[in-house]
C-alpha cells in the first residue's frame, strides 16, 4: 500500500538494537523488520511494513504545552499511510470567513479527534466565532425548513402554523431573509384553528414590529398581553415581560413619529 513518507528514515539496523527514547516506548521490536522514520514533529517513529504499519501503543517524549494523544482512540485513518496523532500541540490557523487569526488547540484537538470521532486529517477552516455564526445559521435554516414542511402537511393544525410564525420571524431576525406577510398569515391562521392559542399574538406582533407596522404590532402585542397577563407559566410570563417591553417603546416611536410606520410595506425578501 502507498503511503506518504516523511523526509528521512533509518532502518532498524542502524538504531542498532533499537530506538530508546526518553521518555517514548514502543511496543514493536527492531528486529521485527521496523523502519524508523524521521517525523518532523514526533522524531523518529518506528513503521512496519507488514500488518502493523505505525505503532499505536509507540510514546514519543512531549515537548512542551503537549497534550498526550490516544491512537487507539482516533478514528478513520489508515495507520499505513500516515502516523496516528501522538500528540497534540496548539497551532495558528487563519479563519477563511472573517480573516482572524485564532488558535487550534491542543486539548481542543484531543476532543476533536478522540471524542467527537473527526478524521485525524479534519481541521476546523473557521475561527470559534465564526464556527458558532455558521451553526446558528445552519439551526435557523433547517427549524424554518422543517416548521414549512409540518404547516403543509398538517394545514389545519394550529401549532404548526404556531411553529412557522415563530421559525420565520427568528430566521428574519437571524439572517435578515424571510417572509412577514407568510408569517403573519400563519399566525393569525393558528388564531382561528384555536382561539385560545394566545402565543400566536406575540409572534403576530414580532412580525409587524419587523415589518415597521408599528400600530398593528401595538395591537397583537395588547392581544397577546390581555391574554397571557394571569399565566403562571414561566415562559409565558418571560415573553409577556418582553411584549409589555417592545409595545411600551413603540408607543412612544409613536408618539415621536405619528404615521405609525404604515408606509412600509413590511415584506422581506426570502
Amino acid at each position: 500500500m502507498a503511503r506518504n513518507r516523511e523526509a528521512g528514515q533509518r532502518s532498524d539496523r542502524d538504531h542498532q538494537g533499537g530506538f530508546q527514547p526518553d521518555p517514548g516506548t514502543s511496543s514493536v521490536p527492531d528486529h521485527a523488520g521496523v523502519t524508523w522514520e524521521a517525523h518532523p514533529r514526533y522524531g523518529d517513529i518506528p513503521y512496519r511494513d507488514t500488518a502493523g504499519g505505525y505503532d499505536l501503543d509507540y510514546r514519543p517524549a512531549l515537548p512542551a504545552g503537549a497534550v498526550r494523544g490516544d491512537p487507539h482512540r482516533q478514528r478513520d485513518f489508515c495507520n499505513h499511510c500516515q502516523p496516528p496523532r501522538y500528540f497534540y500541540l496548539d497551532e495558528e490557523r487563519t479563519c477563511v470567513e472573517c480573516g482572524r487569526g485564532f488558535v487550534f488547540g491542543a486539548t481542543e484537538q484531543r476532543f476533536w479527534y478522540e471524542r467527537l470521532g473527526f478524521q485525524i486529517e479534519s481541521v476546523p477552516i473557521r475561527c470559534p466565532a465564526c464556527r458558532r455564526a455558521d451553526r446558528s445559521r445552519r439551526r435557523l435554516q433547517r427549524r424554518l425548513a422543517e416548521a414549512t414542511d409540518a404547516a403543509r402537511r398538517q394545514p389545519d393544525d394550529a401549532l404548526a402554523q404556531l411553529v412557522l410564525t415563530a421559525a420565520t420571524v427568528e430566521h428574519v431576525c437571524g439572517l435578515g431573509t424571510g417572509s412577514l406577510d407568510s408569517a403573519i398569515r400563519a399566525a393569525r391562521k393558528a388564531v382561528r384553528l384555536d382561539p385560545n392559542l394566545h402565543l400566536a399574538h406575540y409572534w403576530e406582533a414580532r412580525a409587524q414590529e419587523l415589518a415597521d407596522r408599528r400600530d398593528k404590532a401595538i395591537e397583537a402585542y395588547g392581544q397577546f398581553i390581555d391574554a397571557a397577563r394571569h399565566s403562571k407559566r414561566r415562559s409565558t410570563r418571560q415573553l409577556l415581560d418582553d411584549a409589555l417591553r417592545r409595545r411600551a417603546d413603540l408607543q412612544a416611536r409613536s408618539t415621536r413619529s405619528p404615521d405609525g410606520g404604515a408606509s412600509n410595506p413590511g415584506a422581506v425578501a426570502g
